[in-house]
């Protein structure tokens, strides 16, 4: 079955390559997505050509990708003395 949404086209990997590149790659890391209407922080668990699929606290929430404003990989901080650390590097 297949939707019809005025005004939003769906944003496929052979339209922006590069930005669904990056969000497979993002897969299991912590993230803000910023959306049209609000920024959502949690992991994403998966991506798809249509959405990306965010766990936070264990709800899941579908975002649709043309819906995307931006991502930003969440700084996680390291246990042992409390130092900032980039949640991905550019080797990865």
């Amino acid at each position: 079955m297949s939707h019809y949404y005025p005004g939003i086209s769906p944003l496929l990997p052979s339209e922006d390559p590069y930005f669904y590149q990056v969000l497979q790659s993002l897969v299991g890391h912590h993230v803000v997505v910023q959306t049209s209407q609000r920024s959502v922080r949690g992991i994403i668990t998966d991506v798809k050509p249509d959405h990306v699929t965010v766990n936070v606290h264990h709800t899941l929430f579908f975002i649709r990708t043309p819906q995307i404003v931006w991502v930003m990989p969440q700084v996680a901080f390291r246990q042992d003395n409390h130092q900032p650390q980039p949640a991905m590097t550019a080797e990865t």
